[in-house]
């Protein structure tokens, strides 16, 4: 599935009843920075959609930003199993 680029419709505008699984990991694939994952209906959000915008993320230089944590845009409950994911190399 391609979508256009989220930036030409606003993702966050599209009621959560209208929302696919597939349709919200494209977004998130596609986008770099987890920005659409708030957009994500709890009952959409899984390990696997989480893990993928953690892979998106572009690292900020640490010397600016020493405390940065990539695992922040995760939601509480997914967290541990997402960094041990992404730490094992999923």
């Amino acid at each position: 599935m391609k979508l256009k680029a989220a930036d030409s419709f606003p993702f966050d505008k599209v009621p959560d009843n209208a929302k696919t699984a597939e349709a919200c990991f494209e977004v998130v694939r596609q986008h770099e920075g987890g920005r659409y994952l708030k957009y994500v209906p709890e009952n959409l959000m899984t390990a696997e959609l989480c893990l993928e915008a953690v892979k998106n993320l572009t690292s900020p230089p640490s010397h600016l930003y020493p405390d940065w944590d990539r695992f922040a845009i995760v939601p509480e409950k997914l967290r541990e199993e997402v960094r041990r994911r992404y730490e094992n190399g999923e």
